[in-house]
């Protein structure tokens, strides 16, 4: 529910930016796109295609697209690619969509290609990356505070001691926040001691975080307990310990 809301939300800033009217088509006597003489085309842009969110959100917009009369461009198929995701940018700008939903991804990789769809005249919602542009509209969930709950947890299980291995990729904005709260965590618990941290977005992401898993459970033994702040790298855990 929580996806559909989210992706539901996207469609409606998308909307609402491009003819500041109520986000809905084929109105009879309303201005253009919203007459019918226009179909509505959206740049679907992802740094992150893999695993079951990814896949959801993805597949959620496409039918939320589809209810709304809105033809969806899917662009970037190259999985945890930042220079594949800016290339998608520049066709979206050729293809001259009316609006982009940009997913994760680095600020630097995509400030210029963003800026040059802003300028001309697409309007762009971003989830999860913050572009630090007042002209894009930034959507988000509360990563703080779903990293705190997740560690708040282990130190209720773990009374407050814990050796714990980490999976962290830096440069992904959630996990980014879900690390501002390990840090936390392990200042305000001395108990909670980070033993080794690993991590990668090679695909396919959970097998690949089990292979680095298994060789750090290997040469620490003494490890009790995982962070692993993305259900494809639990998923990598659960697969090491298998």
């Amino acid at each position: 529910m929580k996806n559909r809301i989210c992706i539901m939300s996207f469609f409606i800033m998308i909307l609402f930016g491009v003819s500041q009217a109520v986000a809905q088509t084929n109105i009879p006597n309303a201005p253009a796109p919203f007459n019918g003489e226009k179909t509505i085309k959206i740049a679907l842009i992802q740094l992150l295609i893999e695993g079951e969110f990814m896949q959801t959100f993805r597949s959620g917009s496409e039918r939320q697209a589809k209810l709304m009369g809105i033809e969806l461009l899917a662009l970037n198929n190259k999985n945890a690619n930042n220079e594949s995701q800016a290339d998608a940018v520049e066709r979206a700008i050729s293809l001259k969509v009316d609006g982009i939903l940009l997913s994760h991804g680095r600020r630097e990789t995509m400030k210029d290609p963003i800026e040059r769809a802003i300028a001309a005249g697409i309007k762009v919602v971003a989830f999860d990356i913050d572009m630090q542009n007042p002209n894009v509209t930034q959507m988000a969930q509360d990563d703080h505070l779903l990293g705190q709950m997740a560690l708040d947890a282990l130190v209720e299980d773990f009374n407050g001691k814990a050796n714990v291995g980490y999976i962290y990729v830096p440069g992904v904005l959630p996990l980014d926040k879900r690390d501002v709260s390990f840090t936390k965590t392990k200042k305000q618990y001395p108990g909670i001691v980070e033993i080794v941290r690993t991590g990668t977005l090679d695909s396919p992401f959970s097998t690949k975080n089990a292979d680095q898993v298994k060789a750090v459970l290997r040469a620490n033994p003494q490890i009790n307990a995982y962070f692993a702040p993305f259900d494809e790298f639990a998923k990598g855990v659960l697969l090491a310990l298998s």
